[in-house]
């Protein structure tokens, strides 16, 4: 016999309750027949047990399904913790908690209820709502050194878009509330309404011409798109290297060596640029193109698998868009394995370079060869692997996420054998630009060449949309009739999207119509768009209109200008002035810059005069006024002066304005030139001082002590003036000279080695290098350490 552990009475089965204890503590749970596990257990003191009561002892009893899903009472409700015997709950206290049960799952219900609602309206907004982001500027041509103002709307609330110029080259947004703290100067706040305000400057970095701005939804990677057009020009941009020689040192045979190469761009605009010509296979670069305006870094590789001892040498060309090329020489050690190396740890190819798309939903993947190379077991294993946010010298937004992924992460090899790791590099969470990453093995200590390091690049790329040939479209029209303009504007997908991609057209003009509205295209094809410019309900005059085409989550602005001409007899003047801006750059004092031009044509069908007025007293126009017949032009030289004007940025205006024979203003109204004059301060190129390269290896033997000298070429740019002094910390090392002048055409230093008295080894040296300048300061880049290697071998 057994005693019930809640009434204490005597049961006849070796059970935890009486079946009058089960039926009341089955009454009182709220899930019922969902609170049917029960415990057995001996006398007190006993481990309790899952346990399965027999069905003939409890009575069937009604579900309630509003309280289905609603957990269990815990273990600490049905038995007390000193498991001491008690009565009976009386009815009123089972009344009490069926109430508040009840009280209980109505809160959760409409908890429930409210998370739903907010999920659809998050979904609405966020998601899948009618909704497309838009981007609009205040206006649409501007002069360096000016600021517009770019107006976000229907973007996710509280989300952070990022800003970007010709798909992934970031701008700098002037400071406002909108900027979110301790981000990058491109990343903008959306308020609750899914709205943002922000002041973009047109800097040097902005080449002349069309430029497409992008603003990117971290949320959900909706994209808003908006054209700019920049007028004047700028310095053009010019590639600069940090180093065009790289010494990777010497190392064991199956070793990685990894140096980085800074690209800058020491002028304006924007530079392209694409690796090409890599000789030898052993030489790896990653990534191998890219687009950058200040800066952007690459990584160099070379790996030793396969290759004999001895000294190699290499070779990559960098082609730029600014025409030519550039050469980076490279060059390396190959050290032999001892006799009984025990186990190697070999790890190719040393450099991964890998592309997808923005938005792209599938992982790229790659592979790593991890190989023994020695002659005992191998066991290897992941050390670290550090994930960087962007190879183009932004911090980003995304500094935490992890989009690389190694497996496996460790193994056994037998000697002479290989396995494969492979890499996934996720890119859903990842906006357009270029990702690096450096994974890093080790193996067990007496193993060689551990631990072995591998560069890898990301680069993503634009995402996959249908744009326009073009982003904006003038038109001609009478007035009170509909005209069709075919073939002004074809759709296509840029070359390496794979997929079909569905389009969709909207006017946002009640006279604007667009056919086809919708479609599907791939890279191999394109569509051709009529547009419908309907005058019937128009005055003379220009009208302003545009289009919006969506692809997937990108929408893109097209404008349409229309002129919409009087009936009656053909006798309609309009004048037409381009461009709308004109741009300067000076020194200070400057008299005259470089002539640029003002062109006027009329379009109409009758002849007009015109006058040009307003300006400043710097605006030199030969010529304020004239006339033009019917489909003619003229271009007004347009210059400036500098004198008398402090370094600063100056904007003025002209307004061109025109009357027809009948001395009425021509329906295409007054136009405004805006003009802008930026008077550079002279500056001094800053004094930098550099010493290349950065480590000089000598081989000797015990025969021949002193090898053949090496050079250390010394450079310094801008007004340096000034001396340079060297020293050594080794006693076999020898310095040709140990002071120098600092000249703009270099000089050279020969680093000569003894190896007398020496053992077998390898040992290291360095040679100090510091530069100052004609005042006796110490100049930008001093000092410079060299590294002197010296391998003395038998």
């Amino acid at each position: 016999m057994h005693q019930c552990l809640r009434c204490n009475n005597p049961c006849a089965n070796d059970v935890a309750f009486c079946q009058k204890c089960q039926i009341a503590l089955l009454e009182s749970s709220p899930g019922q027949e969902h609170s049917s596990t029960f415990f057995s257990a001996g006398t007190q003191g006993h481990v309790l047990s899952p346990a399965k009561p027999p069905v003939s002892a409890l009575p069937k009893l009604p579900v309630t399904p509003a309280l289905s899903e609603l957990s269990p009472i815990s273990a600490e409700h049905m038995f007390p913790s000193s498991l001491v015997p008690t009565t009976p709950r009386p009815a009123y206290r089972r009344t009490w908690v069926r109430r508040h049960w009840r009280i209980i799952a109505a809160v959760l219900l409409l908890l429930a209820l409210a998370d739903g609602a907010l999920a659809f309206f998050y979904f609405r907004l966020g998601q899948g709502g009618s909704a497309q982001p838009a981007l609009v500027l205040e206006k649409s041509v501007v002069a360096h050194g000016e600021t517009i103002e770019l107006r976000l709307s229907s973007f996710t609330p509280r989300a952070h878009v990022r800003i970007t110029r010709d798909m992934q080259v970031a701008v700098r947004l002037l400071q406002t509330l909108a900027l979110p703290h301790n981000q990058p100067d491109n990343y903008v706040q959306i308020d609750e309404a899914g709205k943002a305000r922000v002041r973009l400057r047109i800097d040097a970095n902005w080449e002349a011409g069309e430029h497409i701005v992008q603003a990117e939804d971290a949320t959900t990677r909706n994209v808003a798109h908006a054209t700019l057009h920049v007028v004047g020009a700028v310095q053009p941009p010019s590639l600069q290297l940090s180093q065009t020689t790289l010494d990777m040192g010497a190392s064991l045979q199956g070793s990685n060596s990894i140096q980085s190469l800074r690209l800058r761009n020491t002028g304006g605009g924007t530079i392209s640029w694409t690796i090409g010509n890599v000789k030898p296979a052993w030489l790896f670069t990653t990534p191998t193109f890219g687009t950058f305006s200040d800066g952007q870094t690459i990584f160099l590789a070379v790996s030793r698998a396969g290759l004999q001892p001895g000294e190699y040498k290499g070779s990559l060309l960098i082609m730029a868009s600014t025409g030519g090329m550039q050469k980076v020489t490279v060059k390396m050690t190959v050290k032999p394995l001892p006799g009984d190396p025990g186990p190697v740890l070999t790890v190719s190819p040393p450099a991964i370079a890998a592309s997808t798309f923005d938005g792209a939903t599938d992982a790229v993947e790659g592979t790593l060869k991890i190989t023994n190379t020695g002659n005992k077991q191998l066991h290897w294993s992941l050390a670290s692997q550090v994930q960087l946010a962007s190879l183009s010298e932004e911090s980003g937004f995304q500094q935490r996420i992890e989009w690389l992924h190694v497996d496996p992460r460790m193994g056994n090899i037998a000697p002479g054998k290989t396995e494969i790791v492979h890499l996934s590099m996720h890119s859903q969470s990842l906006f357009t630009d270029v990702y690096s990453g450096i994974i890093s093995f080790q193996a067990d200590q007496k193993a060689l060449n551990s631990p072995q390091s591998i560069a890898l690049s990301l680069v993503v790329r634009p995402p996959c949309e249908v744009r326009p040939s073009v982003t904006s479209i003038m038109a001609r029209v009478s007035v009170g009739q509909q005209m069709t303009l075919p073939h002004q504007l074809s759709l296509h997908v840029p070359t390496g999207c794979h997929a079909k991609l569905s389009w969709q057209a909207s006017s946002q003009s009640d006279w604007l119509t667009i056919s086809p509205a919708q479609g599907t295209l791939d890279a191999q094809s394109s569509t051709d768009m009529a547009l419908t410019v309907d005058a019937t309900k128009l005055a003379p005059g220009m009208y302003t209109g545009s289009f919006v085409l969506k692809t997937a989550q990108s929408s893109q602005m097209v404008s349409v200008q229309a002129t919409v001409l009087p009936t009656g007899p053909q006798t309609t003047s309009i004048l037409v002035v381009t461009p709308t801006h004109l741009s300067f750059t000076l020194s200070p004092g400057q008299a005259s810059s470089t002539q640029q031009s003002l062109s006027l044509a009329n379009t109409g069908q009758a002849g007009l005069s015109w006058q040009i007025t307003g300006g400043a007293s710097w605006l030199l126009i030969q010529t304020l006024q004239g006339a033009l017949d019917a489909g003619s032009s003229v271009d007004i030289p347009v210059r400036v002066t500098a004198a008398g004007l402090a370094a600063g940025s100056y904007t003025t205006q002209v307004q061109v304005t025109a009357t027809d024979n009948a001395g009425q203003a021509v329906i295409s109204g007054p136009q405004t030139v805006a003009i802008n004059l930026i008077v550079a301060q002279q500056t001094v190129q800053s004094c930098t001082f550099s010493a290349s390269p950065s480590t000089l290896t000598f081989q000797a033997t015990l025969l021949d002590t002193t090898p053949q000298a090496q050079e250390i070429a010394l450079a310094s740019t801008g007004a340096c003036g000034g001396t340079w002094n060297a020293s050594t910390d080794a006693s076999w090392i020898s310095l040709s000279s140990t002071t120098g002048s600092n000249t703009s055409g270099g000089n050279k230093l020969s680093i000569a080695v003894n190896s007398a008295g020496k053992i077998l080894g390898t040992y290291r040296g360095h040679v100090t290098l510091t530069a100052y300048d004609s005042n006796g300061a110490s100049i930008k880049g001093s000092p410079q350490v060299i590294t002197i290697v010296l391998n003395v071998l038998g």
